[in-house]
């Protein structure tokens, strides 16, 4: 709110309007005053509301005059940086655009200066096709910018950015910070997520949360970090442990990341939240389109900064393991399931064999848009047919022609050599069978190290991958698709690795699935 107080003082624009709206505002809130307790009266919504829906009317913006000089104002914050583009008209200065963007992890760890330059570069590569070509100025309220343009054997990030600005033809001004409104209410502009009401209308449910709120009424001393205020109880947390942060918590080790860790930016007094209002809490900060469905580290840091209830951080990790959307939309971070599987002991050439049809391809002269793929799994050798159709019955036509008998040469002296001869075949296919046995051992043991053993037991609720082609005439995109579709339950384990799924009525899904395209419900994890 005091950076939209900002921005409406910020402009000559807004003068005559601030004078008629902000005064409900200043004298019935006293938002500039320390410590002052905060009312909020109709007419205070009103005004409210009234200077937001003129800050985004016409004509708030105006479009820009090639043949003036533009203005850039920047600035920088510990969480963000913000622009304005401005030009100079009869009637006074006019906003032609404005920008903002958050700052990273790395980002937020830069010097002031260097913060501050950056704000310069971000802007005017942001504003590029307007200034590009043609003089500008930009305007800072940071003084040590104006040697920017000037750096005698620059080194560094300083330097790189130096080089990038090299090209442009402007002009550094320095601006006062109090005179600096505009881009410094951008650069603060952090979004946050609105509390949500835990005010019960019938008295809350949670035993835990009535007899602590009871116990502090009677003895307020004895709490002195607790506090009851708009019949609201607040906690003074600040300790990360008093959110329950475990070392291990069942199988998920939760080890916090330093961004992401005990939030402090906000004050330390959290609203206490029973168990009936946690959901919903939940539901708020995670499930709807503006919360957007975040991590549990994202969602956790959000919320500490406004809520406290004992073990926080596990019910966020299982409130978000067991979200429905995530499931279905976001790809498996765990290392990929299915060990090796294996064919059974094979004994000779063609006595087993693998298919597999490629298509449908673009159709050949001659019609053939199918390939039948053939591999005989004892030797590897392997054969292609080209199909105009790929149907079964066609697939075993072309099968059963290679198992015919042709006639061979004469050889009249043949049973004169049989024992010889069949020795040496005997010999020669367990020598073949040995070496495939190791060399599917080695590739078993490279393989095995980059999965996890997986396994399934019947009626298992599980969640399969979902393949999906694009089609443009659907303007439909499948990088855009769900990833897993389901619930479906395991209907019979077919080998080690791959398994029958029937769906909630107890219908058998077609095909087979390896356990590779195939993750439990949270549930049953």
């Amino acid at each position: 709110m005091l950076g939209l107080f900002g921005l409406m003082n910020a402009k000559v624009l807004f003068r005559r309007l601030r004078i008629i709206l902000l005064p409900p505002l200043y004298y019935h809130v006293n938002l500039l005053r320390k410590h002052a307790r905060f009312v909020w009266t109709d007419e205070c919504e009103s005004a409210f509301q009234t200077l937001k829906n003129h800050l985004v009317a016409a004509p708030v913006l105006s479009c820009p005059d090639f043949s003036k000089t533009f203005t850039i104002q920047c600035d920088a914050s510990d969480y963000g940086i913000g622009a304005a583009l401005t030009q100079e008209f009869d009637d006074g200065e006019k906003v032609i655009c404005y920008l903002s963007q958050s700052l990273s992890r790395q980002q937020r760890k830069f010097s002031t200066t260097e913060k501050e330059c950056l704000a310069v570069l971000w802007a005017i590569e942001k504003l590029r096709p307007y200034v590009e070509g043609s003089h500008f100025k930009v305007i800072t309220d940071h003084y040590s910018l104006l040697w920017l343009r000037k750096l005698q054997n620059p080194s560094g990030r300083l330097a790189r950015w130096s080089v990038r600005l090299q090209q442009y033809d402007f002009e550094i001004i320095h601006r006062k910070g109090k005179e600096h409104l505009v881009p410094d209410a951008l650069s603060r502009a952090v979004p946050v997520v609105e509390t949500v009401a835990i005010i019960p209308e019938t008295p809350s449910t949670d035993k835990w949360y009535n007899k602590l709120l009871e116990s502090i009424q009677r003895h307020p001393i004895r709490y002195p970090k607790f506090r009851i205020e708009d019949q609201l109880l607040y906690k003074a947390v600040d300790t990360k442990n008093e959110y329950g942060f475990p070392e291990q918590q069942g199988k998920w080790k939760i080890v916090v990341p330093k961004e992401y860790g005990f939030p402090e930016q906000q004050g330390k007094w959290k609203i206490v939240v029973p168990k009936d209002k946690r959901i919903e809490i939940l539901h708020q900060h995670h499930d709807i389109p503006t919360s957007g469905h975040l991590g549990v580290y994202k969602t956790f840091h959000r919320l500490a900064t406004k809520y406290y209830w004992p073990k926080m951080k596990s019910d966020v990790a299982s409130y978000i393991r067991k979200c429905q959307a995530c499931i279905k939309s976001k790809p498996e971070q765990r290392t990929k399931a299915g060990e090796m599987g294996g064919h059974s002991q094979i004994s000779a050439p063609w006595e087993v064999i693998s298919i597999d049809l490629v298509g449908p391809l673009p159709r050949s002269s001659k019609g053939y848009n199918h390939i039948l793929v053939v591999v005989d799994l004892f030797s590897k050798f392997s054969l292609c047919f080209p199909l105009r159709k790929a149907t079964a019955s066609k697939e075993m036509r072309l099968l059963g022609s290679e198992y015919r008998i042709t006639p061979d040469q004469d050889e009249s002296n043949a049973l004169d050599h049989l024992p010889q001869r069949s020795t040496c075949f005997n010999k020669l296919y367990m020598d073949v069978r040995a070496r495939l046995q190791r060399a599917y051992e080695k590739s078993k043991h490279r393989y095995d190290l980059r999965h996890r053993p997986v396994s399934f037991y019947p009626n298992q609720v599980v969640w399969r991958k979902n393949f999906v082609l694009s089609d443009a005439s659907k303007f439909y995109a499948a990088k855009l698709a769900d990833k897993f579709i389901g619930p479906f339950l395991i209907h019979r384990k077919v080998s080690p690795t791959t398994y029958e799924l029937k769906d909630q009525n107890g219908k058998v899904q077609p095909g087979t699935w390896n356990v590779e395209h195939l993750k439990p419900h949270p549930h049953d994890d």
